[in-house]
């Protein structure tokens, strides 16, 4: 009876701890009003044979339609999966790193590089980085690359229903980021264009 139910829920309520995740009024975004000219170097000795290379990168001034599909797409291509840029030439072709990646901190607007390297290949795997990003801002990139990364893309966006832990995740990125539902965001990432990225 209804009696009982209101017992049970006060009960249930007393015993466990529910947290409620409210979505922020305002806008969660970090925003770089300064960006270096030059980098800021730092390094840090340990007496390990790998070198861990980390390059934090200030995205600034990206639009909505950028900052929700095009910078996921440009990572994608950059340094975001196994036949990126990154992995295609400095690891494959060079063999100047152990492993290279890059992803995106959407609420903080950063673009993160990680590597493993050997400490002498620091200049040319920095030099290689410098060159690849200089290269894709002047349009080094193919019709087929972007397909293929919006391939990847979408096919990544059908998998997240297949685990209940990337539903979750999903749900939240989606609510505190202010994304799109995935119809949406399909057909937004199609009109994506190698001059957007």
């Amino acid at each position: 009876d209804l009696k009982d139910k209101i017992f049970m829920l006060k009960h249930i309520k007393d015993k466990l701890n529910f947290q409620t995740l409210k979505k922020p009024k305002e806008d969660i975004y970090t925003y770089h009003d300064k960006v270096l000219s030059k980098p800021k170097i730092i390094i840090e000795k340990e007496n390990n044979n790998q070198s861990k290379l980390s390059i934090g990168c200030k995205l600034k001034e990206l639009t909505e339609f950028e900052r929700k599909y095009v910078i996921n797409l440009y990572n994608m291509i950059l340094g975001g999966g196994f036949n990126s840029k990154f992995m295609q030439i400095i690891r494959e072709k060079n063999s100047l790193a152990y492993y290279i990646n890059s992803s995106v901190l959407k609420a903080d607007n950063i673009l993160l590089i990680q590597s493993g390297i050997s400490k002498e290949n620091f200049k040319k795997v920095v030099s290689n980085i410098k060159k690849i990003t200089k290269n894709i801002t002047k349009g080094d990139i193919t019709e087929e690359e972007l397909e293929t990364v919006r391939t990847e893309y979408l096919s990544l966006l059908e998998e997240v229903n297949d685990n209940i832990d990337s539903i979750l995740e999903n749900y939240i990125a989606t609510n505190l980021l202010n994304l799109d539902d995935f119809s949406v965001r399909k057909e937004k990432i199609k009109e994506v264009t190698v001059q957007d990225i």
